[in-house]
């Protein structure tokens, strides 16, 4: 074993010559150089990626949910061309300790507005008249 150990430090002091570790700075520097280049590479087609991608929903932090927040989202967001929305209850979100809710405006046929147009909100508290609006369903139709 202490042959071995011996024969090894032999070979990396002969290979660790000033030439060699020149060579071998060069060869890290330009590694160095590649992977800064690859990463803003990278980054720019994050940018690209978000600016070419439609957003899947608008999502908003509610304090209190209630007819007058509904309302006040319903005028702000989204399309101002609608009949009824589609409400939908969502799962508790255990991270940010939220319960979520989804809104899509419907035309006079219940179909979808724009298809890519969901509202995604994040509610503190609640009006306990909402909860009661869905019985034992997931989804309740509000009409304007």
């Amino acid at each position: 074993m202490v042959k071995l150990i011996g024969r090894s430090y032999a070979f990396f002091k002969s290979m660790a010559t000033e030439e060699n570790l020149k060579i071998a700075e060069k060869f890290l520097s330009k590694v160095e150089k590649a992977g800064e280049e690859i990463l803003n590479k990278i980054d720019g087609l994050n940018e690209t990626i978000v600016e070419n991608t439609d957003k899947l929903c608008e999502v908003l932090e509610v304090d209190l949910l209630n007819m007058d927040s509904l309302n006040e989202i319903f005028d702000n967001y989204g399309s101002k061309k609608f009949e009824s929305v589609a409400f939908l209850k969502g799962e508790y979100d255990k991270k940010r300790d939220k319960r979520v809710y989804f809104i899509q405006k419907l035309d006079r046929n219940k179909k979808p507005v724009t298809e890519n147009e969901i509202l995604c909100l994040y509610v503190n508290n609640i009006d306990p008249a909402i909860p009661q609006w869905f019985g034992d369903k997931e989804m309740v139709v509000i009409s304007k």
